[in-house]
C-alpha cells in the first residue's frame, strides 16, 4: 500500500506498522516520493518506549541510502553532543525527522539536498502527528529551525530566540516540553567561520546540559 492521502495514515494501528509500510512500500503524498535516486522513506530508530522524541529536518544521502534518521556526520556528532552528558541516543531517545524522504537537490546546484518546502512539510505532517500519538511523549527535543517551526505551527522565527528554552503548551503535542537545539549540522558548517563556529558549539554545549538538567528533575 503506498500511501496517496492522509486517510490511509489514520488506518495505521500501531508504530510498527507504520514504519514496516513506509519502508516497505513508500510514500507518494508529495514530490519527494517521485524523485529519481530516492531510496526510500526514512522513518525513525531509537527507542520509542522511552518518551523522549528527538525531532529533526529531513534525510541526506547517508540517511536515504541506509533508510535511518541522523546517521551521517551531522547525526554522527549529534549522537556525541548527547553523549557528552550521559545519554545513549539510542536507548534514550526516539529520532524522526518532519520529512521522511530526502529533499535531493538539482544537479549543478552545488547542494546535496535543499531546505523541505511548506508544501512538503504539510504533506509530511500527518506522519509526524501520528509517531507522536503513539508514543505520547513527555518531552520533544526539535534540532533546527525548520523542526521548530514545524512543532511549533509557524515558519518564522529566529532560532536564537527559542534554542536552550523549555516551551510548554504546544499545541499537537499531548501535553509534551518542548526544547528546541541547534541543528549539528549548523556547527558543521560554520567551520569556515570560526567566530560563530565557536559561538554554536558553546550555545549548544549550554543546551544540552540544561536539557540534561531538565530531564533529571522532571525525571523524564
Amino acid at each position: 500500500m503506498v500511501i496517496t492521502s492522509p486517510d490511509k495514515i489514520s488506518q495505521f494501528i500501531s508504530l510498527e506498522e507504520l514504519r514496516f509500510t513506509l519502508h516497505s512500500e513508500g510514500c507518494k503524498m508529495c514530490s519527494l516520493g517521485f524523485q529519481e535516486g530516492l531510496s526510500g522513506c526514512c522513518v525513525a530508530r531509537g527507542n520509542p518506549a522511552s518518551k523522549r522524541m528527538i525531532i529533526g529536518e529531513a534525510p541526506g544521502k547517508h540517511e536515504d541510502s541506509q533508510s535511518i534518521p541522523f546517521v551521517g556526520p551531522a547525526g554522527r556528532f549529534l549522537d556525541k553532543i548527547f553523549s557528552s552528558v550521559g545519554f545513549n541516543i539510542n536507548t534514550d531517545f526516539y529520532l524522526t525527522n518532519i520529512i521522511l524522504c530526502r529533499p535531493i537537490a538539482e544537479k549543478g546546484s552545488g547542494k546535496e539536498n535543499y531546505t523541505p518546502r511548506k508544501e512538503q512539510r504539510n504533506r509530511c505532517k500527518p506522519y509526524l502527528d501520528a509517531q507522536i500519538n503513539f508514543i505520547n511523549p513527555r518531552i520533544i527535543i526539535t534540532i533546527g529551525k525548520p523542526a521548530t517551526e514545524t512543532i511549533l505551527g509557524t515558519t518564522s522565527i529566529r532560532m536564537g530566540d527559542y534554542r536552550g528554552k523549555l516551551l510548554t503548551n504546544i499545541p499537537g503535542t499531548h501535553g509534551a516540553l518542548v526544547f528546541p537545539m541547534l541543528h549539528p549540522a549548523a556547527i558543521l558548517h560554520a567551520q569556515s567561520q570560526p567566530n560563530i563556529y565557536q559561538l554554536y558549539r558553546e550555545q549548544t554545549w549550554q543546551d544540552i546540559q540544561i536539557l540534561h538538567a531538565i530531564i533529571d528533575k522532571e525525571n523524564i
